[in-house]
């Protein structure tokens, strides 16, 4: 196999992740009920408090920070493939 420059590799994993990216919507609903339980367990986990920062990697839709940052008044950044949010 041979190595791939990181633009080259930057590139060529944006495409397959756009070309995938209307099977996750189409899909979203149910993905969001399944994943439930561990979202609201890992903020219960997370006990964030007002004042904190949290880092949330690989947010995706960022589901997950939002709701921790609705929660519990902490300032969240969320880090996607696709772009960077806070």
């Amino acid at each position: 196999m041979r190595r791939l420059e990181r633009e080259t590799y930057r590139q060529a994993s944006h495409a397959t992740w756009e070309a995938m990216a209307p099977g996750w919507e189409r899909w979203r609903a149910q993905l969001e009920e399944d994943a439930a339980p561990v979202r609201e367990w890992m903020v219960h986990a997370l006990a964030a408090e007002p004042g904190n920062t949290v880092l949330e990697l690989s947010a995706g839709a960022g589901d997950t920070g939002f709701e921790v940052a609705a929660t519990s008044g902490t300032t969240v950044a969320g880090l996607a493939l696709n772009a960077v949010a806070s």
